[in-house]
């Protein structure tokens, strides 16, 4: 069984259309909602999105930072950024849904997670 990505959103802006404001330093949610290849519905997983000022400036305030569910990037660039998670979703493969959405949860915080 393999994966792909439905569909991309972000409650923190309008994936398809905005940029975050300061395009140095953000740290943006994003929702991949993956699905079977050929079936309906999806689960949803979710990346913080983020540069690597961004991660600097959490290290140098909080003295430790966290990196699970974080895909780091230069700049905001949708579309490599997209092209990027539908590769890497796709290299994917597992005997069921259940172990294919284990693995994609190392990639996303999985909502059925704990």
């Amino acid at each position: 069984m393999r994966a792909e990505i439905k569909d991309f959103h972000s409650p923190d802006l309008d994936w398809a259309s905005e940029v975050p404001l300061d395009g140095e330093s953000f740290s943006v949610l994003l929702q991949l909602f993956i699905g079977a290849v050929g079936e309906d519905g999806a689960d949803s997983f979710d990346i913080i999105l983020c540069t690597p000022e961004y991660l600097r400036q959490r290290v140098s305030e909080w003295g430790i930072f966290d990196g699970l569910h974080h895909l780091i990037v230069n700049s905001f660039n949708r579309e490599q950024i997209e092209k990027y998670l539908q590769k890497r979703v796709s290299s994917l493969e597992a005997d069921t849904w259940k172990l294919l959405a284990q693995k994609l949860g190392q990639l996303g915080r999985w909502e059925y997670e704990e």
